[in-house]
């Protein structure tokens, strides 16, 4: 695959649903990881449509994430046991999940309840296909938004490379250097 030269439509489509979806069985932890930092991406490419800000404007995860987590039909049912602070932040940032979340591929998600109000339970399958399926409402919509198809057609990374050098800075969504 040509990492290299790759849009933002391909980018979701060849990393946020493939290898995710190749690895989620696996390495369930990594995939919490990645599936939290995919919810944030998917809102920060709505970001200009929803609020008219920039596509590369800076620290807006939690308003990218919970803006994902809204507009999204599969993601919804995470706002009310916080996704943003017991997986994203807590994964992303420190490697570690809520003391008062258990992750299980087994269970249905949900708050707590009576007997344990404060506990919350993520089903690891379940997380792993709302988030694809929120992947695969953001790529449909290209057909009905030229703003989204717009978005989607722009270089998530862009770089040229000639005998091992980079010849360009990345123009990048993420500024990064891929040897």
């Amino acid at each position: 695959m040509d990492y290299k030269n790759m849009s933002n439509e391909e980018f979701i489509q060849k990393i946020l649903i493939e290898e995710i979806g190749e690895i989620k069985d696996k390495h369930p932890y990594l995939m919490c990881m990645l599936v939290s930092q995919g919810i944030e991406f998917l809102g920060k490419t709505v970001r200009p449509i929803n609020n008219g800000s920039g596509w590369n404007e800076n620290l807006n995860a939690k308003r990218d994430f919970q803006s994902a987590i809204k507009l999204f039909p599969s993601l919804r049912k995470y706002t009310e046991i916080d996704i943003y602070q017991r997986i994203r932040c807590r994964f992303c940032e420190k490697m570690v999940t809520d003391d008062n979340m258990v992750s299980d591929d087994t269970a249905h998600s949900k708050g707590g309840d009576a007997a344990d109000k404060d506990r919350v339970t993520v089903n690891l399958n379940d997380l792993y296909d709302d988030f694809k399926r929120a992947c695969e409402d953001l790529l449909e919509m290209k057909d009905h938004s030229p703003e989204i198809a717009k978005i989607l057609g722009e270089p998530f990374w862009e770089i040229e490379i000639k005998d091992g050098i980079i010849l360009t800075p990345p123009k990048s969504t993420i500024n990064c250097i891929y040897y």
